[in-house]
């Protein structure tokens, strides 16, 4: 249910949507409260879990192999980097301790000439970091650099274009963090482009 109350059993639903809400047909957030039931009755307690409603922008990054210089936090992978959802900020990388970075693999030479990162936008505090291009990992071209700006970050993130490469890697290297404590890099999503 998403109107606040606790399920019953007529609420239940089988799989074959009858009439169930669907995740799709959220809008925004809502609060959906969940419960089990056996045999009519109800079975175990009343959950509720909040679900964002976030918009997926497709781009040559979409679930490109991402590997982090630091250790994993389990509960902010680097893979959500590229899941293509920038507007649900629970869904970040942590990087720590920086200076660190990401790096991503478009799993062939890709043409692009825009580069978008989402740096963690609801504090209001930017990252300094720098992105580079490579072909082949090896040798890297920078194309963009935001280490001595002071924007601060948005849901749309900030856009950054050149003259068109041919990449097969994207990395980003994160310097330090204008949000307490600088030693933590959190990023929400990588996006790649040929415009």
């Amino acid at each position: 249910r998403t109107d606040g109350q606790p399920p019953t059993a007529d609420d239940t639903h089988d799989q074959r949507n009858d009439g169930g809400v669907s995740i799709k047909e959220i809008k925004g957030s809502a609060i959906v409260t969940m419960r089990a039931f056996k045999d009519g009755k109800p079975d175990g307690e009343v959950r509720f879990l909040r679900l964002n409603g976030v918009t997926l922008v497709a781009n040559l990054a979409h679930r490109a192999k991402v590997v982090a210089s630091v250790p994993e936090d389990p509960q902010f992978p680097a893979s959500f980097l590229t899941d293509g959802f920038a507007d649900d900020e629970t869904a970040y990388w942590l990087g720590y301790p920086a200076p660190c970075s990401v790096t991503l693999d478009l799993g062939k030479p890709t043409a692009l000439n825009r580069v978008d990162v989402v740096p963690f936008w609801s504090a209001g505090a930017g990252l300094r970091y720098r992105v580079e291009t490579s072909q082949e990992g090896l040798a890297w071209w920078r194309v963009a650099d935001t280490t001595e700006t002071e924007t601060a970050p948005t849901p749309q993130g900030d856009t950054h274009r050149f003259s068109p490469v041919e990449a097969r890697y994207i990395r980003v290297e994160v310097v330090s963090s204008r949000q307490f404590p600088p030693s933590m890099a959190r990023i929400v999503e990588v996006r790649a482009f040929l415009e």
